[in-house]
């Protein structure tokens, strides 16, 4: 399949695209022919696209003091050069269904409130408190 489009008035082909890896994530491979500023064109040059999908991310701030929340998270590709552990905002991808947005409405009564995140296999590690103090 040939596909062919214009971008900012420069004529961009794609042709021969596939899946050559299609789990977790998706790697998809193409040709990629497209024109130069001076009008030639170049080859068909063989391009890969990483597919991972949608995530979301909250920045969570404690106005009473202006700190963040962020969460001390294990990540398999940090782990090959390092502890594997990394500190980041509250992140995490979206399944195939859920929505791009999220939304923490705190309890209005002071109290110490567990949570934990319930995408499998996160909740032994992605877990804690939720304080609210009283005002």
């Amino acid at each position: 399949m040939l596909q062919c489009v214009n971008h900012m008035d420069r004529k961009v082909e794609i042709k021969d695209q596939k899946y050559i890896f299609n789990d977790f994530f998706k790697i998809e491979e193409c040709k990629v022919s497209y024109e130069k500023f001076d009008g030639s064109r170049t080859p068909f040059i063989r391009r890969l696209c990483f597919e991972r999908g949608d995530s979301v991310a909250a920045l969570v701030l404690n106005r009473d003091d202006q700190k963040i929340l962020l969460v001390n998270q294990f990540k398999y590709p940090t782990f090959k050069k390092g502890p594997g552990w990394i500190t980041e905002i509250v992140a995490g991808m979206l399944g195939p269904d859920e929505k791009d947005t999220v939304q923490i409405i705190a309890p209005t009564e002071p109290g110490s409130y567990p949570y934990l995140c319930t995408f499998p296999g996160h909740f032994t590690l992605m877990k804690g408190q939720l304080i609210v103090k009283p005002k």
